[in-house]
């Protein structure tokens, strides 16, 4: 519970005081009523805003590949399931999907590693949609990042899948260095 105290500013002596033709000075209460009104209604706002900031949803994810994936299939889910973080339970180490609580702003991150001298190409995906691709691998070894700013709505899932035929068979992701990671930046407020 939450108590507001709220102090007259008008001094005692003058609420007693008379007016010219012995009347109490109402109107100077009237002001002053209308004053706290103000002041009151100021306060709640900040309180509503303090509420918000601690009812806000949270959303945020960091997950490894584990164990190594040796051959990932033409747009086959890559599923991160060595979950390190998972703020609000919105990622599944099973399906290696997230989904958004709220609508709002998405940031989500993601690293592949492939094998030695083999090149795999995968992609981030909204509800099947392509998004944000990856190339990862070359002569050497070598991992594949970006990042993505995207709008969601409530309910969308996102994750990681191999794109296509693309790369380097056989298709390997391998563990621990390859992550996948995500987190609510923004919600929208109807």
């Amino acid at each position: 519970m939450i108590h507001i105290f709220v102090t007259l500013t008008t001094p005692a002596s003058s609420l007693n005081s008379e007016s010219s033709s012995g009347e109490l000075t109402l109107q100077s209460l009237q002001n002053e009523i209308d004053d706290l009104r103000a002041d009151l209604e100021e306060e709640r706002n900040r309180l509503d805003v303090l509420d918000l900031r601690f009812t806000e949803p949270k959303a945020a994810f960091h997950a490894r590949v584990s164990p190594i994936i040796a051959n990932a299939t033409p747009d086959e889910p890559i599923i991160f399931s060595q979950e390190v973080t998972d703020i609000g339970g919105n990622y599944n180490t099973s399906s290696g999907e997230f989904v958004a609580p709220v609508d709002g702003v998405y940031v989500f991150f993601c690293t592949i590693l492939p094998a030695w001298g083999k090149i795999i190409e995968t992609n981030l995906q909204v509800n099947g949609g392509k998004q944000m691709w990856l190339y990862s691998g070359g002569k050497f070894r070598g991992s594949g990042s970006n990042l993505a700013v995207l709008n969601l709505s409530a309910g969308d899932v996102v994750n990681i899948a191999k794109n296509g035929i693309f790369g380097t068979q056989p298709f390997t992701v391998h563990h621990i260095w390859s992550t996948f990671s995500g987190f609510l930046l923004q919600p929208f407020y109807n």
